[in-house]
């Protein structure tokens, strides 16, 4: 159990209150207390961009559902200069959106529409995919250019796809102009395309496509180009949580969400530290070039950082701070907590012995949620061993699994369905397993940052570097 909260802090009481309370599996609104520092961000000007840097625990996406709530509701005296009217809150996935909607709903009542970017891809795409697989990736399937070549290809097929009734087959018609050695296809791809153009070519047609997963996001692309976008559309403000993890090709399509003939404007918070793709922009500077923030009558400010850390304990903290290059280290925290477990067992023990710790966090914190995270390959494993447990998924809590009112709820999830989520303890399962990008450990730091009490580690294999010798050794 944590340490409560000690400190000169805002509403120090009520926040160690909310601290400790057990995670439901939904955002709690906090606004009673929100730090200085939080409520800075939330209350920036709308008319001005913003960057937010923070490491994990820091309340980044509390700040965004806050801050989207903020921008909807009536600014001045009595009303007289109103907020906006439409506002869009972007995460990475349905389980992100499953849990932050309901505090945004009771933050405002209409204004703010909370978005996966995992079911906008969906939609665009008319594909039941959830994810580009982030081991086979590569920058030809994510590039922001294939958006410059899709609705350029749609501008010169405009006539001919106005004549098609049907989404589907105006979707066809451009994929196969594309897919194909076309007049079309010629026209918007240059020479200098070379690794684009062939990888569009090996798909060779329409129903090629919808079974290749590297090509869901040139799918919703297209989709989007011809007439896909729904309702989501004419937002005067997007926030932006994870982001970090948005690709190139994402952030296009994200772009065209904006109410058109106005100046876009976004709150952008993440941390780069948890990047989970070679392709995604790594610094800020170039994420706001390629948006075009700043302008010459509205220069960008730079970042804004989050320094103190609210979820996870200095404990878990520092564990996972041992991932990050030295000069990134050091985040602090407000509470202690016991340190991090590490226990190596046999290769066909892994499941039983990472199921086992899961069962003990649950009786430890009735009423509250426990996350099993683990690489791809054994996800279904854990899966099986708590259903012969007894134990049953609740459509109702993210479709976590439950045994009782007595326990506490596990979610097991990959390290890309946990973003932005919080748990009141976390079992990581073989950190060998978790992929790295550009070098670093982004999906494990994730990963091991997601839980607000107690954290630990089962494995077989040799652990990452960083962090052999680390934490409470458990024979």
């Amino acid at each position: 159990m944590a340490d409560a909260v000690e400190g000169p802090e805002r509403a120090a009481r009520l926040l160690g209150e909310a601290l400790e309370a057990p995670k439901t599996g939904t955002l709690a609104p906090v606004l009673a207390t929100l730090q200085p520092e939080q409520y800075r961000l939330v209350t920036w000007s709308f008319e001005r961009n913003l960057l937010v840097q923070g490491h994990p625990g820091t309340g980044k996406t509390i700040v965004a559902a806050h801050r989207a709530a903020y921008l909807v509701l009536p600014k001045g005296i009595e009303g007289q200069d109103p907020g906006l009217s439409r506002v869009a809150l972007v995460g990475p996935t349905d389980r992100w959106k499953r849990y932050i909607e309901p505090s945004v709903g009771r933050l405002v009542d209409e204004g703010v529409e909370v978005l996966s970017l995992e079911s906008l891809v969906r939609q665009w795409s008319g594909s039941k995919r959830q994810f580009l697989d982030s081991t086979t990736e590569r920058w030809f399937h994510c590039d922001w250019e294939i958006g410059r070549v899709v609705e350029r290809a749609a501008f010169q097929l405009g006539s001919r796809l106005r004549k098609l009734d049907r989404q589907v087959e105006r979707t066809r018609l451009l994929v196969n102009e594309l897919v194909q050695d076309t007049t079309t296809h010629r026209f918007v791809l240059s020479d200098s395309d070379n690794d684009l153009k062939a990888w569009l070519l090996k798909a060779e047609s329409y129903e090629n496509i919808r079974k290749d997963p590297s090509y869901l996001l040139f799918l919703a692309a297209v989709g989007l180009a011809t007439g896909g976008r729904g309702d989501h559309v004419g937002y005067q403000h997007i926030v932006v949580d994870e982001a970090q993890d948005l690709r190139p090709l994402e952030w296009r399509l994200l772009t065209k969400l904006h109410r058109p003939d106005t100046d876009p404007r976004w709150s952008l918070f993440g941390d780069m530290n948890q990047r989970r793709s070679d392709f995604t922009w790594d610094s800020w500077e170039e994420l706001a070039d390629r948006l075009e923030l700043a302008t010459a009558d509205s220069p960008l400010d730079p970042p804004v950082v989050l320094g103190a850390g609210y979820r996870s304990t200095r404990e878990i903290l520092r564990y996972a701070d041992a991932l990050l290059p030295r000069g990134m280290r050091g985040q602090d925290a407000l509470r202690r907590g016991p340190e991090p477990s590490v226990r190596r067992v046999g290769k066909t023990q892994i499941v039983t012995e990472a199921t086992n710790e899961a069962l003990r966090f649950a009786s430890q914190y009735p009423g509250g949620s426990i996350a099993v995270v683990a690489a791809d390959q054994i996800v279904g494993e854990f899966e099986t061993s708590l259903m012969r447990s007894g134990w049953r998924q609740d459509p109702a809590r993210n479709r976590a699994w439950q045994h009782g009112s007595d326990r506490a709820h596990v979610t097991v999830g990959r390290p890309v369905e946990v973003r932005g989520l919080e748990f009141d303890a976390v079992v990581v399962v073989e950190p060998a397993d978790f992929k790295q990008n550009m070098g670093r450990h982004g999906e494990l730091y994730t990963s091991l940052t997601r839980a607000n009490k107690e954290l630990a580690i089962v494995h077989n294999k040799a652990m990452p570097r960083e962090l052999k010798g680390r934490g409470n050794r458990i024979k």
